[in-house]
């Protein structure tokens, strides 16, 4: 990505279609993006209370009189102010407010045709696809571009994904069919948790085996506290939809369709039999992953998947929650990888950055990230690399060491992995490596080592973990191949 890279640490992000724009803790906004897009002049030294992005367009609402500002594109430009005094709240038909005056009129969009008068029940949004209380229907016709009536927050996210040709093919769902498949959602059909909700097992009557991920929906508290959380796992919804409703690859979890009724908003997944990695390897006595073939084909699945999302992806999307748990298993033992309720479109350009609160599991999270505020692609590689670990220890990302001591895998595994003593660290469950596997789950060790580095810049690219692991597999087969380290540091 192109123009100014942020340099400060940001309390909230607005992504767009290759540019961005970010608050500072300060509350004055920097920009930057292809094209040597940057701020307005006028707005540099102006300080924001929120700010959002719609595609290529911008908003924010200024502190020091309310006014909403909009910038990004030639008309914007040259007109900054939208409405002036925006309050908060649920929109209204009538306006409470006598002191709002309408802003100077100034160039706008050519007007289409009128959309339908509002209902009591629905909310404005502007340009960002955020809900504003209207000041006056004289504002709005001096920027037809602002829509007068609009469908809730959620409903205007899917009717763009449709209109983009993504949603497509995804099925919607009633809320009645659900509540029967899975009894009104009940703790019999429960399989378990994820970013956003909770995750049921159910058949559906056309015989189709689902997972089916349910938005938990906080209590009426008005607490600061409860209305973020309930914030946060919405986002992770509309995440996970956005995500997965344009991604499509056999090492990636397949989602069927949504419902959004009544407040209920659900996702429906191809059910995955053989359940998570985090279960085979941490909680079932008995597991078919108690192979060094097998356990290096399931580690070569998920990074094809992550590769995927990094390399191949428009934009490309760094996921910020692998671990063991977010690695499911089908009928014939295929990894996909799961739960984009995190996930974030990444940068263009494997030097550029974005500053975010950081995001993540415990003993997953890139210390870069977590300490730095810095994120990238490889955050997902250090995440990635844990579960490498894990995979040849058989120990949790965090465990107990013989003291009942917490300790990280990672400070665990590693030293023993740089002094080449693999077989201090492989899990005892596992019969002993061949002379074929020793080499491929030593180099493994390795790669895993280099994954899991502090620098994200000197840990590999997802793309050079598939060639390696595809090489560590073939030897496994007894396919001839040359393994050193510096396979794994050639392309760094």
């Amino acid at each position: 990505m192109e123009g100014q890279k942020p340099q400060h640490k940001f309390k909230l992000l607005a992504l767009g279609e290759n540019r961005s724009c970010g608050l500072r803790l300060n509350d004055r906004v920097v920009c930057w993006g292809q094209n040597n897009f940057s701020l307005q002049e006028s707005l540099r030294e102006s300080s924001f209370a929120t700010i959002e992005a719609k595609r290529n367009i911008f908003c924010g609402v200024l502190i020091q009189n309310r006014s909403l500002v909009c910038w990004g594109n030639e008309i914007l430009d040259s007109n900054l102010i939208v409405f002036e005094k925006v309050r908060p709240g649920p929109y209204t038909s009538t306006c409470p407010y006598s002191d709002i005056t309408p802003p100077v009129a100034g160039p706008a969009l050519a007007p289409s045709s009128p959309p339908p008068a509002p209902e009591e029940s629905t909310r404005p949004l502007d340009e960002t696809g955020a809900p504003l209380e209207q000041g006056t229907r004289q504002q709005q016709q001096q920027h037809p571009q602002i829509e007068q009536a609009a469908p809730p927050v959620l409903e205007k996210r899917l009717s763009q994904l449709a209109s983009m040709g993504n949603a497509s093919h995804l099925e919607e769902f009633s809320l009645q069919l659900l509540l029967e498949a899975t009894n009104n959602f009940s703790e019999d059909h429960k399989v378990g948790e994820g970013s956003f909700g909770s995750v049921y097992r159910s058949t559906l009557g056309d015989g189709r085996e689902v997972a089916i991920k349910r938005a938990e929906t906080s209590s009426t508290s008005s607490s600061a506290v409860e209305s973020r959380r309930q914030e946060d796992k919405d986002n992770a919804f509309i995440n996970e939809l956005e995500t997965l409703s344009r991604l499509h690859h056999k090492n990636l979890v397949r989602l069927l369709g949504f419902c959004e009724d009544c407040n209920e908003r659900v996702l429906v997944y191809e059910y995955l039999s053989n359940g998570t990695l985090h279960n085979h390897l941490h909680k079932l006595q008995n597991s078919p992953l108690m192979s060094w073939p097998k356990r290096i084909k399931v580690a070569l699945d998920a990074a094809r998947g992550i590769e995927y999302l990094h390399e191949y992806a428009v934009p490309p999307i760094i996921h910020r929650d692998i671990k063991s748990s977010n690695i499911l298993l089908d009928s014939s033992w295929t990894a996909k990888v799961s739960d984009f309720g995190l996930s974030l479109t990444g940068p263009e350009e494997e030097e550029s950055h974005l500053s975010l609160s950081a995001a993540g599991t415990v003993g997953y999270m890139d210390p870069e990230y977590y300490r730095l505020q810095l994120l990238t692609t490889k955050s997902d590689v250090y995440s990635f690399g844990v579960v490498l670990l894990e995979l040849l220890s058989g120990m949790k990302a965090i465990h107990k060491n013989e003291n009942g001591v917490p300790r990280n895998v990672v400070d665990f595994a590693v030293p023993y992995i740089e002094q080449d003593e693999i077989h201090r660290v492989l899990d005892k469950r596992v019969p002993t490596p061949t002379p074929h596997e020793i080499e491929a789950v030593a180099y493994v060790g390795l790669l895993a080592a280099d994954c899991v580095t502090f620098e994200g810049q000197d840990r590999p690219s997802m793309t050079e973990i598939v060639n390696n692991l595809e090489r560590a597999l073939a030897l496994c087969s007894a396919q001839p191949t040359s393994l050193s380290r510096s396979t794994t540091e050639s392309s760094k």
